[in-house]
C-alpha cells in the first residue's frame, strides 16, 4: 500500500468514528449496520458501493453527510474505473444537493450521471443491466425535480416522461409511481387538476398493491394538494392527516414538516387562523432544525399568509421578506416570485401603493417564466385591486379581465366533469381492484379448502389402511395367542387329568393291588378274606366315582350352572336320603344363567361332595341345610349340619382326621385354585358350617 492510500485509509477511518459516535444519535440500524461494514471491507469495488449506499440513506435528512459519502465514493471510483459506482455516487450527490437548494450544482452532477448510465447501456453484455436502468430512471426523475424547483415545468416533465417509460420497461411498479406523482405535480402546478388528480390516484393505486407506506405518504400528499387547490378542503385534510400519520409512523422530518406545512394551508382556508399558524410554526421549527432553507422560505410564505388574514401586516412583511430573501440566496424562482406578489399585496394594504406597484409588476414578470397559472391568478387578481385603489380603472379592468380569463381556465366546466371522472375511475379501480382482490380471496380459500380436503382424505385413507393393517396384525397375534392359550390349557388339563388319575385312581389301583394279595394270602391259608374283599369293593366304588367325577368335569355339555346344581342335588340325596338325614338344597334363581370352567365345576363340585361326606361321617347329624348365592360378584356355598359340631381350636388334634387330616386340606386347596376362600364355623354340640366363597 503506498503512502496516499495509508493517509485515505486513516483519514477515512477517523471520520468514520466521528460519524459513527453521531450516528448514534441520529442513525438507525441500516446505517450502523453500513458503517460496520464499511470498516472491516478490503475490496475497493465493495467500499464504493457501501458509500454509495449511505450517501443514499442520508440524502434526505442529512444531505451534508450523504455530500461527503458521495465525494468519497467519486475518488475512490474514479482510482479503480469503476463507472457504475461514479454515476452512482455522482446521482446521491445530485440529490443531496437539491434538498440544500443547490440546483445548478445537483443539474450537473446529476447529466453526468446519466451520461455515465447511456454509456454503461451501450457497452456489449452489460452486467446487472436491469439496475443500471433503474438508476438511470431514478436520475432522470431527480433531474426532472431540479428543474420543478427552478420553475422549468417543460424539461421537468420531459424528464419525468422519460422516467416513466424506462420503469414501465424494467417493470418497476414503484418506480412507476413515483414517476406519475412527479407528472402530477407539474399538471397541479400548470392547473391542470383532472390530469393530475388522474397520475395521483394511478400511483396511489400501485403503492396500495405493493403497501408502500413511504409511496402511500406522497400520494396522499399530493392529492390532497389537488383537493387544496379545488377547494375542497374536507377531503384535502382527510389526505393531509393519512400522510401526517404515516411520516410520524416511520419518523420522515422532512415530510412531517412537508404535512404541517399543507395542513396549515388547509386551516387557513378553512378560517382556522390559529390552528393554521400552530401547524405551519411546527413545520418552520422542523426544517430550522434541518437546516431545510427552501422549506424556511415556504413555513416564512405560509406565515405571512396567514398573518395578512389576521391583518397583522408588520408581520406578515417581515415573513414575506424573510422568505424573499431565503428564495434568492438558494435560487428558488417559485418561493421569489410568490414572495414578491405577496409583498406588493402587503404594501396595497397598506397604502404604499408606489411600492405595492413595483413589487407586483416585477411578481407578474417572474411569473411569466415559471408558467404557473395560480401565481400569475393571483398576480392579476392584486394589480386589479391595486388600479382600482389608485383611480385607474382602465387598467384595473384590464387585469381583472386576465385575472376571470385565467380563473376560467382553471375552473371551467371541462375540468370539474374531468376531475370527478378521474375520482370516478379511481373508485371504479380501487372498487374492482378489492372485488377482485375478494374473488382471489375466495379462490384461495376454496382452493385451500380442497387441499384441506384432500389431505384429510388421504390422511383418513392413510389412517384407515393403518388401522386395517395394525387390527389384522393386533387379530393375527390374538388368534395365536389364543391358540398357544388353547394350547397351553389343553396341556394343563392333561397334566392335571395325569396328575388326578396318578394321585387318586392310582393310589387307589395300588390299595386294591395290595387288597387283592392279602385276600389271596388269606385264601391259600384257609383263612376268610371277607374282610378285605370288602375293603376291595369299597376301593373299586371309590374309583368308579372319582373316574365319574373326572369325565363329568370334562364334558362341556355341563358348563352351565343348571348342571352343576343338579349333579350336586342327586349326589346330595344318594348320600345324605340313605342314611335318613334330611336336607334342603336352595339356590339364587340370578345364578342358573351362569357358566363356570372346568376348573370351577370340578373344585366347587368336590369341595361341596367333602362337605357332605364329612356331614355323613363325623357329624351325626339329623338335618343339612344347603345353600348357593350369589352376592357383590361372588358366589357363595354353605353347607351346614345341626350334628356334634366341634371345637375349632382343638383342630390341631392329630387325631382329628377331618380338620387336621386330608379333607381340610384338600378342601383349602381347591379353594385357592379357584381364587376362592374356604371358612369353617362349629361349636360342641352346635353343627357345623362350611361356607366356600368364590368370584364370579
Amino acid at each position: 500500500m503506498n503512502l496516499s492510500k495509508w493517509v485515505n485509509y486513516i483519514a477515512m477511518s477517523l471520520i468514520l468514528m466521528i460519524l459513527v459516535q453521531t450516528n448514534t444519535v441520529y442513525g438507525s440500524a441500516v446505517t450502523d449496520s453500513l458503517y460496520n461494514r464499511l470498516k472491516t471491507l478490503k475490496d475497493d469495488f465493495l467500499k464504493v458501493q457501501t458509500l454509495n449506499s449511505l450517501a443514499f440513506e442520508y440524502r434526505n435528512n442529512e444531505p451534508d453527510t450523504a455530500i461527503y459519502f458521495s465525494d468519497l465514493s467519486i475518488k475512490l471510483s474514479e482510482q479503480i474505473n469503476d463507472q457504475t459506482g461514479l454515476a452512482d455516487a455522482k446521482l446521491n450527490r445530485s440529490s443531496a444537493l437539491v434538498n440544500t437548494a443547490k440546483y445548478e450544482e445537483a443539474l450537473q452532477n446529476v447529466s453526468s450521471a446519466i451520461d455515465i448510465y447511456d454509456e454503461i447501456l451501450t457497452q456489449a453484455n452489460v452486467k446487472n443491466k436491469m439496475e443500471v436502468l433503474k438508476q438511470k430512471a431514478r436520475a432522470c426523475s431527480v433531474r426532472g425535480n431540479i428543474y420543478y424547483y427552478q420553475g422549468n415545468y417543460k424539461e421537468a416533465n420531459r424528464n419525468y416522461f422519460t422516467s416513466l417509460k424506462i420503469r414501465e420497461e424494467a417493470d418497476d411498479k414503484a418506480g412507476v409511481a413515483s414517476s406519475y406523482n412527479n407528472i402530477a405535480s407539474i399538471y397541479l402546478e400548470q392547473g391542470n387538476y383532472p390530469e393530475a388528480l388522474r397520475m395521483n390516484f394511478n400511483a396511489l393505486k400501485i403503492r396500495e398493491d405493493l403497501q408502500d407506506k413511504i409511496g402511500l405518504v406522497a400520494s396522499y400528499n399530493n392529492i390532497g394538494n389537488v383537493y387544496e387547490a379545488l377547494k375542497n378542503y374536507n377531503e384535502s385534510l382527510k389526505m393531509h392527516m393519512n400522510a401526517l400519520k404515516l411520516r410520524k409512523e416511520i419518523s420522515d422530518d422532512r415530510g412531517i414538516a412537508q404535512s404541517y406545512n399543507n395542513i396549515g394551508g388547509i386551516y387557513a382556508a378553512k378560517g382556522k387562523y390559529e390552528e393554521a399558524l400552530e401547524s405551519h410554526k411546527a413545520a418552520l421549527e422542523i426544517r430550522l432544525r434541518m437546516d431545510d432553507m427552501e422549506g424556511v422560505a415556504t413555513s416564512y410564505t405560509n406565515i405571512g399568509n396567514v398573518l395578512i388574514i389576521k391583518n397583522m401586516l408588520p408581520d406578515a412583511l417581515a415573513s414575506f421578506q424573510s422568505a424573499l430573501q431565503i428564495g434568492s440566496e438558494i435560487g428558488d424562482p417559485g418561493n421569489i416570485a410568490f414572495a414578491t406578489i405577496k409583498i406588493g399585496e402587503i404594501y396595497m394594504l397598506q397604502g404604499n401603493y408606489s411600492e405595492a406597484s413595483g413589487y407586483l409588476y416585477r411578481g407578474v414578470d417572474l411569473i411569466k417564466e415559471l408558467d404557473n397559472k395560480n401565481y400569475i391568478l393571483l398576480a392579476y387578481q392584486q394589480l386589479a385591486k391595486l388600479d382600482s385603489l389608485k383611480g385607474d380603472y382602465r387598467n384595473s379592468l384590464m387585469h381583472y379581465q386576465l385575472y376571470i380569463a385565467y380563473r376560467d381556465s382553471l375552473f371551467n366546466e371541462d375540468n370539474t366533469k374531468r376531475t370527478v371522472q378521474a375520482e370516478m375511475q379511481y373508485d371504479f379501480d380501487k372498487r374492482e381492484s378489492l372485488r377482485k382482490a375478494e374473488q382471489d380471496k375466495k379462490e384461495a380459500l376454496m382452493n385451500a379448502e380442497i387441499r384441506r380436503q384432500r389431505i384429510i382424505k388421504y390422511f383418513t385413507i392413510t389412517v384407515l389402511c393403518m388401522i386395517l393393517i395394525l387390527g389384522a396384525y393386533i387379530f393375527y397375534n390374538f388368534r395365536k395367542r389364543k391358540k398357544l392359550e388353547g394350547l397351553q390349557a389343553l396341556s394343563n388339563e392333561r397334566l392335571r387329568i395325569s396328575r388326578e388319575l396318578h394321585d387318586d385312581i392310582g393310589s387307589t389301583l395300588g390299595s386294591i393291588a395290595v387288597y387283592s394279595d392279602v385276600a389271596k394270602n388269606r385264601s391259600m391259608k384257609n383263612e376268610n378274606p371277607a374282610e378285605v374283599l370288602s375293603k376291595i369293593g369299597l376301593a373299586s366304588r371309590e374309583l368308579i366315582e372319582k373316574m365319574s367325577d373326572i369325565v363329568w368335569s370334562l364334558n362341556p355339555d355341563n358348563e352351565s350352572f343348571e348342571q352343576l346344581q343338579n349333579r350336586m342335588q342327586s349326589f346330595a340325596a344318594m348320600i345324605l336320603t340313605s342314611r335318613n338325614i334330611s336336607f334342603q338344597f336352595t339356590v339364587d334363581d340370578s345364578l342358573k344363567s351362569k357358566l363356570f370352567s372346568n376348573e370351577q365345576r370340578k373344585n366347587i363340585f368336590l369341595i361341596f361332595k367333602e362337605a357332605i361326606h364329612n356331614c355323613v361321617k363325623y357329624a351325626h347329624c339329623n338335618n343339612v341345610m344347603i345353600s348357593i348365592r350369589e352376592l357383590k360378584d361372588k358366589v357363595i356355598l354353605t353347607v351346614k349340619d345341626d350334628g356334634k359340631g366341634f371345637d375349632v381350636s382343638a383342630v390341631s388334634d392329630t387325631k382329628s382326621d377331618v380338620y387336621n387330616g386330608n379333607g381340610l386340606r384338600n378342601m383349602q386347596t381347591r379353594a385357592t385354585e379357584v381364587n376362592g376362600l374356604l371358612q369353617v364355623n362349629a361349636k360342641v354340640n352346635a353343627g357345623t358350617e362350611i361356607v366356600f366363597s368364590f368370584p364370579c
